[in-house]
C-alpha cells in the first residue's frame, strides 16, 4: 500500500505499529507531508517490513493497494462486512476530498465499483461522509465526497448536585 503521512517530527516510533519488540525508531529528511509505501511479506516465523518515505509536496494523492492480504469486503450478513472497506474509502475521502468515481476508488482500493457504492452507502449511514451526485449511477461518473467529523453523542449530561455544609 502506499499512502500520504503527516508528521510534525522528523521521527517516527514503530513499536505499536508492527505490534512487536522494535526498540528503535526512523529518522526522516524533515517533518511535514511524506508518502510511505509499506510493504509486508510472511515469512516463516512472521513476516517482514519494508517502509519506504519520501517527501511530498502539493495536494495529497490518496491511498493506493497494491495488494491486499484479505478481500476487501469481509464475509457474513449485514453491512458490517464493508466496514473495513469503508474506512479505507473514508481515507482516501480525507486526503482527497473532492470529486472521485466509483470505478477509479475501486482500482486504487482494489475492489469492485459495487463494493465501493455498499462502502460510501455504509459511510453515509452513519454520518462520516456525505456523498454528492449519483451513488447507483454510472461507476465512471464522479461523485463528490465530502468527509463529516463524528458527531458528539447526544447523551445528557447528568447534573451533579454537591452536599451543602449544613
Amino acid at each position: 500500500m502506499e499512502t500520504p503521512f503527516l508528521t510534525s517530527r522528523a521521527e517516527i516510533g514503530l513499536t505499536h505499529a508492527i505490534g512487536d519488540d522494535f526498540a528503535g525508531g526512523l529518522k526522516l529528511a524533515r517533518p511535514g507531508l511524506q508518502r510511505v509505501r509499506v510493504f509486508r511479506r510472511r515469512i516463516s516465523d512472521g513476516h517482514r517490513w519494508l517502509l519506504q518515505f519520501w517527501p511530498a509536496a502539493g495536494i495529497p494523492e490518496a491511498p493506493r493497494f497494491a495488494a491486499r492480504a484479505r478481500p476487501a469486503v469481509g464475509a457474513g450478513p449485514g453491512d458490517k462486512r464493508y466496514g473495513p472497506l469503508a474506512m479505507d474509502v473514508l481515507s482516501a475521502a480525507r486526503w482527497s476530498p473532492g470529486r472521485h468515481s466509483r470505478a477509479g476508488l475501486a482500482r486504487r482500493l482494489l475492489a469492485t465499483p459495487e463494493q465501493i457504492r455498499e462502502a460510501l452507502r455504509y459511510l453515509t449511514r452513519r454520518g462520516l461522509l456525505r456523498v454528492g451526485g449519483a451513488v447507483d449511477g454510472d461507476p465512471t461518473s464522479t461523485i463528490a465526497l465530502v468527509p463529516l467529523r463524528p458527531r458528539p453523542q447526544d447523551a445528557a449530561v447528568p447534573a451533579v448536585r454537591w452536599p451543602t455544609a449544613g
